[in-house]
């Protein structure tokens, strides 16, 4: 059965956070803001399997958001404002292997023709035997997403008897680094518990 093995498996999760914000009134027309946003996840999930031959489970996840914003209002004698709004995002999301930068595959087991770099490295590659708990990494650990934004903006507003008239323009720059290809380093899937060869009479494991 595929629950034939139970283990008590470590989670620990580190969260921080904080925000900043200030307003001011630098005169009757003219106000302005500023925030500042951080929170950082540090968090590990343990193998369901443990050793090198097991694995599995997410792994370390690491996550950042920061998040910069200021803007400033002006009010004319006209009844009229001008806006400007700025506001940059970095965003880091991301998991590795429990066994991330460890031996490679080739000096576990000897199994050549796999990634060497050390970002990847860590563990067997992912075996799925059917009737049996899987065994080895999981097959889209590594992978990332990476996100960063600036968003400028700029308003003018009018008031004219009882309309409102608002125009402006809005950019928003996004750049995102992503590692999203598996399974980097293979995957082995097994239709069968056991085989039979020709030649023998017993039953050999695959």
């Amino acid at each position: 059965f595929a629950n034939n093995f139970s283990d008590l498996v470590i989670n620990r999760n580190f969260n921080d956070k904080f925000n900043v914000k200030l307003d001011h009134n630098f005169s009757d027309k003219l106000n302005g803001f500023f925030r500042l946003s951080h929170r950082k996840v540090n968090e590990f999930n343990g193998p369901t399997i443990p050793g090198p031959s097991g694995s599995g489970g997410n792994g370390y996840i690491n996550v950042l958001n920061q998040q910069l914003v200021f803007g400033a209002t002006y009010a004319f004698a006209n009844g009229s404002a001008i806006e400007a709004r700025l506001g940059v995002s970095k965003i880091e999301g991301g998991k590795r292997p429990p066994l991330s930068g460890g031996p490679s595959v080739r000096e576990l087991y000897g199994i050549t023709g796999l990634p060497e770099d050390r970002t990847i490295t860590g563990g067997l590659t992912t075996q799925t035997i059917n009737g049996f708990s899987q065994i080895g990494r999981q097959a889209t650990n590594p992978q990332f997403q990476n996100p960063f934004t600036i968003n400028p903006r700029l308003n003018y507003t009018r008031t004219i008897s009882r309309h409102s008239l608002k125009a402006g323009y809005e950019y928003l720059l996004v750049n995102t680094d992503v590692q999203d290809t598996n399974p980097l380093m293979g995957l082995d899937t097994y239709a069968g518990q056991y085989s039979r060869p020709t030649t023998a009479g017993g039953r050999v494991f695959v």
